[in-house]
């Protein structure tokens, strides 16, 4: 990923609920890609209209507004402030909570044309970070286009199981493969803090089994396309981190 921004590409990543897309980009640093880095998310752009978005877009980039402007407007003086800014990345998490507004067609055909035609070539990538709906996406107000077109595709798979080996290797095999793939299929996030929370009841009451059988059954499914719920059972132990993306 960071060679390929070093190059000026963009890149879509994708993967489904707690895969680590957010856990990832957000170790990106300037001094990684050699270009200034910034962040932004689908839950601060995904305004009722366009204009607020280009505010908060703007905002994110360290631009001024003027109130005046319309949508027109507003994107010439962010491009202009990108020209200025030089080369750069902009990173947009959770952008599948955009495409549910109704000015998502423009937005992302406008973002497109930035790295396309917009004449700043490699000296701007974008990094779009969402569900694997973003694959799927086509932009009706943009001849069809997928989500910023031609950009790099990257997949966030759940773990296999070589990567739950590994991953109970490095916990001295408390709980084993077999026990994380039974309660938490290839979810890493889960996997992890299960590995972690079970090897900590194991050595507490000196039983790995024991503290294999007080976790609940399995409430999740899981998968490129996404978690579904199937039961969420009564559980006490807090997994850190399972909120987040």
């Amino acid at each position: 990923m960071r060679d390929t921004l070093r190059q000026g590409q963009s890149i879509v990543v994708i993967g489904g609920r707690q895969t680590g897309k957010t856990w990832l980009v957000r170790r990106i640093r300037d001094s990684d890609v050699g270009r200034s880095v910034y962040f932004t998310s689908g839950d601060k752009l995904a305004f009722a209209s366009e204009d607020f978005a280009l505010r908060k877009f703007a905002k994110t980039l360290g631009l001024d507004w003027n109130r005046s402007w319309d949508v027109f407007d507003a994107r010439e003086a962010i491009e202009a402030g990108l020209a200025a800014i030089g080369a750069c990345v902009i990173v947009i998490d959770e952008t599948d909570r955009i495409l549910m507004q109704p000015w998502a067609g423009g937005f992302l055909a406008w973002l497109r044309s930035l790295i396309d035609t917009a004449g700043f070539g490699r000296t701007l990538a974008i990094v779009a970070v969402g569900g694997p709906v973003l694959e799927h996406y086509r932009n009706s107000q943009d001849q069809g286009s997928p989500v910023l077109n031609l950009a790099r595709r990257l997949f966030l798979d759940p773990f296999d199981r070589e990567a739950i080996d590994d991953l109970v290797a490095e916990r001295d095999g408390a709980p084993t493969a077999a026990q994380v793939l039974e309660a938490a299929g290839g979810q890493p996030a889960l996997a992890g803090s299960i590995a972690v929370a079970r090897r900590g009841v194991a050595r507490t009451t000196g039983n790995t089994r024991q503290a294999i059988s007080a976790w609940p059954g399995c409430p999740w499914d899981h998968g490129l396309q996404g978690r579904q719920r199937r039961r969420l059972p009564a559980c006490s132990l807090s997994l850190p981190g399972a909120d987040r993306g």
